[in-house]
């Protein structure tokens, strides 16, 4: 069972409510450490925000982990309505979506790489960094 404390949970509920500014464009990716070193499951809980491809900016925010490995969050890309998901976490990656299938995977240095898998190709060109 996984066990989380008041302060993820106040972390979540806060960073659920925190509106979201313009877009920025950027040529690289936004480089901030990790707020912290967690393991397991706990890890993905945050809020993670990054750059497709250095102009198109995005947000992941996992709302929080169940005892059976369901991440359950809201992806923001763009300008394009948020999009609610329920994810099963396999090791230390998840993955969502249809048409365009993202798919989310923590790295050993505490950050997430994302790949969008689209009709048309794969781009794995975001690194989202957690705040």
């Amino acid at each position: 069972m996984i066990q989380q404390s008041p302060l993820i949970l106040a972390s979540v509920v806060l960073l659920g409510c925190a509106g979201e500014g313009p877009a920025r464009p950027a040529t690289t990716a936004t480089v901030v450490p990790a707020v912290q070193a967690q393991t397991g499951p706990a890890a993905f809980v945050g809020r993670w925000t990054g750059f497709w491809e250095g102009a198109s900016e995005s947000t992941l925010i996992v709302e929080s982990i169940n005892a059976a490995g369901q991440a359950v969050g809201t992806y923001l890309f763009m300008q394009s309505p948020p999009t609610r998901f329920r994810a099963a976490v396999e090791g230390d990656s998840f993955s969502f979506g249809d048409a365009f299938r993202f798919t989310f995977r923590l790295l050993p240095n505490g950050r997430m790489s994302g790949e969008r898998a689209t009709p048309s190709g794969i781009v794995n060109t975001v690194l989202l960094t957690r705040s």
